[in-house]
């Protein structure tokens, strides 16, 4: 179909330059395209409504993440990555458990068309005071004192400890630590990570790929 306007389309119509059925089946299509996006947004909404905090009205979820704005929505950070403010991040539609929160760059995140069609729009909540628990590894020369020192940096920038796990390397003289942390944000997280770069005989700190 050709028409530019309006009339030129049912001025076609009438001499019969275009057959009605075929204007009538590109309307259909056109409606039909037009339920389903309209169709998807509302489904969207009665999923938020349907996540939200039951009970008595909360004004945040708890987690310092907004779902699509909404602030009272179900919430659970992903263990798998488990983001912190200032990281990119997406918002999971789960079974029975509300918005499962990834990093962007999560490699947990699946991409069938299933997966795409169960991603939401998520936010920090910037006046949201919550903490969040990170890994962090590190690597250094196993040396009297190391662990000490590790938990001596961390005490001095008051930061709090949940896990700490350290297993000498087999047939090195190497130290892998791995440490769960309360940490505010991701400016935070880099602030510790290179104090704890500073410390003698330690050669890698990094955030841990399976979150905490």
């Amino acid at each position: 179909m050709k028409s530019n306007t309006e009339n030129e389309l049912y001025a076609a119509c009438g001499y019969g330059g275009i057959p009605v059925s075929t204007v009538l089946l590109r309307l259909v299509e056109l409606y039909k395209k037009s339920k389903e996006h309209e169709d998807a947004r509302k489904t969207t909404e009665q999923i938020i409504e349907k996540l939200k905090v039951q009970g008595a009205k909360k004004a945040k979820n708890g987690t310092g993440v907004l779902v699509k704005g909404e602030p009272g929505v179900m919430v659970r950070m992903a263990k798998c990555c488990n983001p912190v403010p200032g990281d990119d991040i997406i918002g999971y539609i789960t079974r029975g458990r509300g918005v499962s929160v990834h990093r962007s760059d999560c490699t947990s995140l699946g991409h069938t068309p299933e997966d795409l069609e169960r991603m939401i729009e998520v936010s920090w909540d910037e006046a949201s005071s919550e903490s969040f628990h990170v890994g962090i590894d590190i690597q250094a020369y196993d040396r009297s004192g190391i662990l000490m020192e590790v938990m001596a940096v961390l005490s001095e920038l008051k930061i709090t400890i949940t896990n700490m796990n350290a297993k000498v390397l087999e047939n090195t003289k190497n130290v892998m630590i791995n440490i769960v942390v309360e940490i505010r944000d991701i400016s935070q997280l880099d602030f510790v990570m290179t104090k704890l770069r500073r410390i003698r005989e330690v050669y890698t700190v990094q955030r841990s790929k399976g979150g905490a």
